[in-house]
């Protein structure tokens, strides 16, 4: 039964969020985010990220039957988010820039 090994890596997940690090949700939205921004193939998403040292690593799935094609990584200290390949270079872009241009698109969507 693997709940308890489980229970120890979730609570040490969220005695980083209490830390002021970033914690797992936030890195998912922040990879949601940078996956919105910088990725416009229209079919697919980032699963929930792992914890994989001083960053977390979010699944990147692409194409209609959800090819993993790579993970997109969250700092887990600082927030900022990249994704890299070796045939492929996306930007490193920080917490706070995502964050101001997924609300700018709340914004727009919500104005007559």
């Amino acid at each position: 039964m693997m709940l308890p090994a489980l229970c120890p890596m979730l609570m040490s997940q969220s005695a980083l969020a209490a830390s002021g690090e970033i914690s797992r949700d936030r890195a998912h939205h922040l990879a949601a985010d940078y996956f919105a921004r910088y990725f416009l193939e229209g079919c697919g998403g980032v699963a929930s990220p792992i914890l994989r040292g001083d960053h977390w690593e979010a699944p990147l799935r692409l194409g209609a039957a959800g090819t993993l094609s790579g993970y997109i990584r969250v700092d887990r200290r600082s927030g900022s988010v990249w994704y890299g390949r070796a045939s492929q270079t996306y930007p490193m872009v920080s917490a706070e820039s995502l964050e101001a241009w997924a609300a700018s698109l709340k914004k727009r969507s919500h104005t007559p």
